[in-house]
């Protein structure tokens, strides 16, 4: 009689140890990319409904069609673990003979003002505002809008982003192959700047950083804004005074992730509603997993100005990660001059420009709205 093969589930251990190999085996083509799980919202058909999920995204595992596995999840508990704004120019263009391919030309992190652009579509680097000044109406370029199948001629816009690290609970771990997962989040998630009316100022209690509203007596603001009066239990149970415990550090808590609604966005954005807190083992790993998430965090800001331009002096580029995740915004712009010394002649809009691989990271589209910045005064930077 044959004996029955034991069927061995792989573990974190080896789950890291393949993707140390896939970094190895990118590493010896010369492209050193990373690849990691990201969550996004999809609405899906349920008895003639249709019901928002949150979508934990796999990039190391894929179907025959090399399509990434989504594992949906009604809601997900997540900690927020690191975040930072961006802007970048990016989208489908076409590519004769085969199919649309994932291009960047700029990219940009931290707040707008003072901010410093790079990449290929301004030749280099430069501030933003001058970008805004010389082209107010966008970069006119051939793409695939998103959705369709169709090529666009039209201006394209820098889209503004936030992008976060969340670690994940012990039921989602599985599904992203790690504990720790990326998402991006459109400007309706982060500052609700879709809530116009009065009646829809709650709302903005599901958003990441929004402010309150003059016209909205309650005064709802984001999630992570609650968490400035709310007292740390864990650390009153511990015995600190009020004072020492009146806010509830953001890795110290769970958030509930769900697709909702954001004032008048068309489709539904990533929402945010506070859960409970985390024990104290939950805490040690919370503790370590958002090392791990600003070393992500870096990565992929490297990543991102290497793909916007190319010709970046790769010795800079730790220092401008390291900039970005301390939020030392000046120290970002002269890491910029310095990897990318702004040049003379500026690139033409129809120039050939360096094509990014598609990352898989942009799961989370942006929503057909207004997707810049609020007014500077109501951010809450320098």
């Amino acid at each position: 009689m044959a004996k029955t093969q034991e069927i061995i589930k792989p573990d974190d251990f080896l789950l890291s140890l393949a993707g140390q190999a896939q970094k190895e085996a990118a590493a010896l083509q010369g492209g050193q990319r990373v690849q990691f799980p990201y969550l996004r919202i999809k609405g899906v058909q349920q008895k003639n409904r249709t019901v928002n999920v949150v979508e934990v995204v796999n990039p190391l595992v894929r179907d025959d069609k090399n399509v990434a596995q989504a594992t949906p999840f009604e809601s997900l508990r997540v900690v927020i673990l690191a975040h930072t704004p961006i802007r970048k120019l990016q989208y489908s263009k076409p590519q004769p003979g085969s199919g649309p391919k994932l291009v960047s030309e700029l990219f940009s992190v931290g707040p707008k003002k003072g901010a410093v652009g790079v990449g290929t579509a301004v030749g280099g680097v430069m501030a933003w505002e001058e970008i805004e000044q010389r082209w107010p109406d966008g970069f006119e370029r051939d793409h695939i809008p998103y959705g369709t199948n169709q090529v666009k001629r039209e201006k394209l816009k820098a889209q503004s982003r936030h992008y976060v690290i969340v670690g994940l609970p012990e039921e989602a771990r599985e599904a992203a192959g790690s504990d720790i997962a990326f998402i991006s989040l459109s400007m309706s998630s982060t500052y609700a700047i879709s809530v116009e009316d009065a009646s829809d100022a709650e709302d903005i209690g599901y958003s990441l950083l929004g402010y309150p509203r003059k016209d909205d007596p309650q005064g709802h603001k984001g999630v992570l804004h609650q968490l400035v009066n709310r007292p740390w239990q864990l650390g009153l149970e511990a015995g600190m005074d009020e004072e020492a415990a009146r806010s509830t550090p953001q890795v110290a808590i769970w958030m509930n992730l769900i697709g909702t609604r954001i004032g008048n966005v068309p489709t539904p954005v990533h929402g945010f509603e506070l859960g409970d807190e985390l024990t104290r083992a939950e805490l040690q790993w919370s503790h370590d997993a958002q090392g791990r998430a600003i070393d992500l965090l870096k990565t992929i800001i490297e990543q991102e100005t290497r793909d916007a331009y190319p010709a970046f002096n790769p010795t800079h580029l730790p220092r401008l990660a390291e900039a970005a995740v301390a939020s030392d915004w000046g120290a970002v712009g002269q890491a910029l001059r310095l990897g990318a010394p702004q040049q003379v002649e500026i690139v033409e809009e129809e120039a050939p420009v360096a094509e990014a691989e598609d990352l898989d990271v942009v799961a989370a589209k942006v929503q057909a709205i207004d997707d810049e910045f609020p007014d500077e005064e109501s951010l809450p930077f320098d």
